[in-house]
């Protein structure tokens, strides 16, 4: 059986790694947040190196948090993190890329919409972490960064095959479009639900993905007039 106390250990810590940052965030900090005793806290963690690790890996192996842990967790339980996120972003990649020749066979740009939703959803919070902490761990930040750029392209490449078979309305700038696109989308899947002014934890991801769809593909999809 898990130990309530990682879960609470894993909101507490990430959502104060995005919110004030890793430097300075202190593990009594972490401890507060969780309702849990500062001694407690090293009995789970020898450091806060650990707690960042920890965090990192539930968010790209979600049922790692499930596992059975010889405590307190160290900095070397996480020795091949870098390999793990590079393989999780190098397959979320693959899997968002795969529909471009379906196109013709009515793959449309809602479709699309939905799976780069999905795409920055489902990593959504340590993206964050990513983009807040950029200075903490590079060579993670650094993976976070081809994937961006990778995604970039591949939406932008979407947005020329979308345009070339009718399926949206003709776009001055394409790269500036996917810009957007991809910003929308993160606003809505990563700040909205951890680092906005007024967080919106209510918001499910299904209200979320509806409004977003709804927004963009009345953007750019082609209006018929009758």
């Amino acid at each position: 059986m898990t130990d309530e106390r990682l879960y609470k250990i894993f909101d507490g810590a990430s959502s104060m790694f995005i919110k004030q940052g890793y430097t300075r965030t202190q593990m009594n900090q972490i401890a507060k947040a969780a309702g849990i005793a500062v001694g407690s806290m090293y009995n789970l963690f020898e450091s806060k190196e650990a707690v960042y690790g920890f965090v990192i890996k539930c968010i790209i192996s979600p049922g790692y948090i499930n596992s059975s842990f010889s405590l307190p967790i160290t900095e070397k339980d996480f020795t091949g993190l870098e390999e793990e996120i590079h393989s999780v972003l190098i397959n979320n990649s693959k899997e968002f890329d795969k529909h471009k020749e379906e196109i013709p066979a009515g793959y449309n740009f809602k479709n699309m919409l939905s799976n780069a939703f999905d795409t920055i959803e489902k990593y959504s919070r340590g993206c964050l972490i990513f983009e807040k902490n950029t200075d903490v761990h590079e060579e993670y930040v650094e993976l976070y960064r081809q994937f961006r750029s990778h995604f970039f392209t591949s939406v932008y490449e979407y947005l020329k095959l979308f345009e070339k078979h009718g399926d949206i309305r003709k776009i001055e700038d394409l790269k500036l479009a996917a810009r957007f696109i991809i910003e929308s989308i993160s606003w809505w899947t990563m700040d909205l639900p951890y680092n906005a002014f007024e967080v919106q934890e209510e918001i499910t991801e299904e209200a979320a993905k509806k409004v977003v769809i709804d927004a963009l593909s009345h953007a750019y999809e082609i209006t018929v007039t009758i």
